[in-house]
């Protein structure tokens, strides 16, 4: 008789450790994994608002000061890919400061960092595919569009 031992996942490790900042989280191999898994666990912890919020950050936002360029768009592509399930879609469009960090790279100085741009894009295209009538967009924001 064959028996299995589940090991956890180093998400699930790192959970247990409890000793972590969001960046490591969002950095972890099998994160994107675990979030598109609905792991419960994973999906209550990246709904605490200022966990949320830094994700929101990381993929939207200027890299941080100290990552080298690879890291940092690591980071963002991580922070970007792990916001695209429905449930952490309709948690930022029912936030209007998350809702404004998604939008703000609209306003942001020229040269715009394509990588970064192009994951904003992704994460304001998915909002408003999956939650349209949740997202109240200010009149503001469709001016900078047009």
């Amino acid at each position: 008789m064959w028996a299995f031992a589940l090991q956890p996942s180093a998400v699930e490790q790192l959970l247990d450790r409890g000793d972590f900042t969001v960046e490591e989280f969002v950095d972890e191999a099998d994160v994107i994994q675990e979030v598109k898994s609905l792991n419960r666990r994973v999906i209550e912890y990246i709904q605490q608002p200022d966990v949320l919020k830094k994700i929101v950050e990381l993929a939207t936002g200027p890299p941080l000061p100290d990552d080298d360029l690879q890291r940092a768009h690591k980071l963002a592509y991580q922070a970007a890919e792990i916001l695209q399930t429905e449930v952490l879609l309709t948690c930022i469009a029912g936030e209007q400061v998350l809702l404004d960090m998604c939008f703000s790279f609209l306003a942001a100085p020229c040269p715009v960092d394509t990588t970064r741009a192009a994951l904003a894009a992704k994460l304001i295209c998915s909002l408003l595919s999956c939650t349209p009538t949740e997202v109240k967009v200010l009149d503001a924001v469709i001016l900078l569009v047009l």
